[in-house]
């Protein structure tokens, strides 16, 4: 069998950011790569694309994008919990 696992990517955020709320996109460059992107919500200028990945090690021939939410604190904190993610308003836009 082969290993088709996907490194995970995983990259800091400006410090401004942090605490507010975040927009990712998800943009088809061409039919076997994406380009993965966030801003802060409202600061369209900001946009910072974090990675561009091809499709194949999870398409098998699908040519759609297949999305999930991942969040880590990188790392415990002082109390040995990481901070809370909240997720909310999952909007698809075409």
């Amino acid at each position: 069998m082969v290993d088709t696992a996907v490194e995970p990517v995983v990259a800091p955020l400006p410090e401004t950011w942090v605490g507010g709320s975040l927009t990712l996109e998800i943009k088809a460059i061409n039919f076997t790569h994406y380009a993965f992107s966030v801003r802060p919500a409202g600061r369209r200028s900001e946009m910072q694309t974090v990675v561009t990945a091809s499709n194949a090690p999870v398409s098998w021939g699908f040519t759609g994008t297949i999305l999930g939410v991942y969040c880590t604190s990188n790392g415990p904190r002082e109390n040995g919990v990481g901070a809370p993610v909240y997720v909310r308003k999952w909007v698809y836009r075409d």
